[in-house]
């Protein structure tokens, strides 16, 4: 497998590393192809959100709606998005290295020699499972590993049936599938309660 392509548990992708600047990942980001995209995410004004809000919501509801944002406490801070051509997004806080995602299309990322996006996904997910030492969570499609921080979006689904929850066995490469993974070093978001969540084993589960 190709170590560029191997996905580094709360360390980064292949050379790149958490805590990096954008600078110093230029040079090392050439297996990952040319920026595509370079751009600001501006996150929106609190105030600027309830004024729209009231406007279309009602004051009532409005005040509702930020005292659950207030609530979970999300960080509004502003970043930088670079998207590389092979379907690698890197997002940077304050000029370093936050957060990595990267789209089915990156066929070869893997994790220690086991890939996502082939007929092995499974055996990577599970993989995930065990350097979790937790039971990830299973919300909609998505399977969010709390202690490695690591997300796999789009690999879950219910069954048709039986509302029983499987691994999702669609054909690899279709664009409705939406498969990705994302990780990070630090904590999506500190204040985010699990307590209404639900985990499940991956390895109980079977491929539809």
């Amino acid at each position: 497998m190709d170590e560029d392509w191997n996905l580094r548990v709360k360390r980064g992708l292949g050379p790149l590393r958490f805590g990096m600047t954008s600078e110093s990942c230029e040079p090392l980001a050439g297996p990952y192809g040319n920026v595509t995209s370079d751009r600001p995410i501006v996150q929106t004004d609190m105030e600027d959100m309830y004024r729209h809000w009231v406007e279309t919501l009602g004051e009532d509801e409005a005040r509702k709606a930020m005292e659950i944002i207030a609530a979970a406490n999300l960080d509004m801070r502003p970043r930088h998005l670079q998207l590389l051509e092979t379907g690698v997004h890197m997002t940077f806080l304050d000029g370093v290295l936050e957060d990595i995602m990267v789209e089915e299309r990156a066929k070869k990322l893997h994790v220690d020699g086991r890939e996502f996006f082939g007929a092995g996904f499974a055996d990577a997910l599970r993989y995930l499972q065990d350097l979790n030492s937790e039971l990830p969570f299973v919300d909609d499609v998505d399977c969010y590993f709390r202690v490695i921080e690591v997300t796999a979006f789009g690999f879950i689904r219910f069954a048709e049936t039986s509302r029983e929850i499987l691994f999702d066995g669609s054909p690899r490469g279709s664009e409705a599938a939406g498969f990705s993974v994302g990780w990070r070093d630090t904590p999506r978001n500190l204040e985010e309660d699990f307590s209404g969540r639900r985990q499940f084993d991956l390895r109980l589960l079977s491929t539809a």
